[in-house]
């Protein structure tokens, strides 16, 4: 069976007050972050098939945070939950084991990521990472 491992963190609990840590999706049997092919989500190991993981609308602080920045929540007839960025394209996935998902890989962090998304900058290189 496949699962989606968020990033390993310490073992301290998820706090609402810290800042959420950005989800690594991969196949715990090949290792490979799946990819969207033929109208399905798929990694290395046959006959497998991922399914999207179901995002929420986040804590009280993660709305605040994210309305702050001008997102706005969005959710779908097949109870996705996610949340759209303003002016640009956009997509922010707040997962309830504390992980997110969208935006440049580049961005562990999810205010970093709001921040940036928010200046109009470009994508800060690897040595410019915040």
């Amino acid at each position: 069976m496949l699962e989606m491992r968020p990033k390993q963190r310490p073992n301290v609990g998820y706090n609402p007050d810290m800042s959420r840590v950005r989800s690594e999706l991969r196949c715990i049997v090949c290792g490979v972050a799946p990819t969207y092919q033929d109208n399905r989500f798929v990694c290395l190991c046959p006959k497998f098939q991922w399914k999207p993981k179901k995002g929420y609308e986040g804590t009280a602080e993660d709305r605040e945070m994210l309305e702050r920045h001008g997102w706005r929540q969005v959710s779908d007839t097949g109870g996705f939950v996610y949340w759209v960025g303003p002016g640009r394209i956009g997509v922010v996935n707040l997962y309830e084991d504390g992980t997110w998902s969208g935006g440049p890989v580049v961005f562990d962090d999810l205010e970093n990521y709001l921040e940036w998304y928010a200046s109009g900058k470009p994508l800060p290189k690897e040595s410019e990472q915040p």
